[in-house]
């Protein structure tokens, strides 16, 4: 029997409308999982398609893979650069002075520098100073195969190092700088300024 009051028939419209959808949400699950592939056997399958090489028109066929470019794995004795971002470094006294926050490579695929965050707290005013690479001592702890970093400096002369200049801050630099002498010599966007008042 129909109720005569909308707001009890609106509620139960509502209480059908999610039980359905409930219903549905746990069915389409279940449904999918139970879909097989039946293969006839006695159909024949279709081959799977020949690779072909980008010259197979040309008769030419690709060189094979020189096999001295790959690298399988990584030997006991190298380092990825994963290990050193993020790692902490120290000076002799065993004194953490900062933590290793970028590597930066040469042209040529040779590690310059490393760039260490110094001072702040957890990031935060963390002063980022270059240093050169070679200039960090690096080893492996026998027992624990951990990572060790020493750099002999202390940080408060870190700290008092310039901060490390990236290619895109220098960029950047020279765009705002040049944005500036525009807007000076167009005139757009600079404020006159009064002159004196008699």
């Amino acid at each position: 029997m129909l109720s005569r009051n909308p707001i009890q028939s609106a509620d139960k419209l509502r209480q059908t409308v999610a039980a359905c959808a409930l219903a549905l949400a746990l069915a389409l699950p279940a449904s999918a999982q139970e879909r097989q592939i039946i293969i006839d056997p006695a159909q024949p399958t279709q081959p799977a398609p020949e690779a072909t090489t980008p010259d197979e028109g040309s008769g030419e066929t690709a060189a094979p893979l020189d096999m001295t470019l790959i690298v399988p794995a990584q030997e006991e004795d190298e380092l990825s650069a994963s290990e050193y971002v993020g790692r902490a470094v120290y000076n002799p006294s065993q004194e953490k002075i900062g933590t290793v926050s970028d590597l930066i490579f040469a042209p040529d695929g040779a590690i310059q520098a490393a760039v260490i965050g110094v001072g702040g707290f957890l990031g935060i005013g963390e002063k980022k100073v270059g240093v050169r690479f070679d200039a960090i001592e690096s080893r492996v702890e026998p027992e624990t195969k951990e990572l060790v970093l020493m750099l002999d400096v202390t940080a408060e002369q870190l700290t008092q190092a310039p901060a490390y200049v990236t290619a895109a801050m220098k960029l950047a630099e020279q765009q705002a700088a040049e944005a500036a002498r525009r807007q000076q010599s167009t005139g757009v966007g600079v404020v006159p300024v009064p002159g004196p008042t008699n």
